[in-house]
């Protein structure tokens, strides 16, 4: 699963680092119920990556930014 932000301007912060803990509950939720619909993929490993996007289009990429059981 991916987050992706976008931030025209660094002035709060990166927007990979945008990604907050509220966020990151409800990118966890909306997976949980997707792999409710989708039970067949429930043995899958699940990732949690964020990608964020700045005002030059450079792409920073978190590679399992954070983890569903913490």
């Amino acid at each position: 699963f991916v987050e992706v932000r976008y931030r025209s301007n660094q002035h709060f912060g990166s927007a990979a680092a945008s990604v907050s803990r509220t966020k990151q509950l409800k990118v966890i939720n909306s997976a949980n119920i997707f792999l409710q619909n989708n039970p067949k993929l429930n043995n899958l490993m699940m990732r949690f990556d964020v990608i964020g996007i700045d005002a030059t289009n450079q792409l920073e990429w978190l590679k399992g930014a954070f983890l569903a059981n913490t």
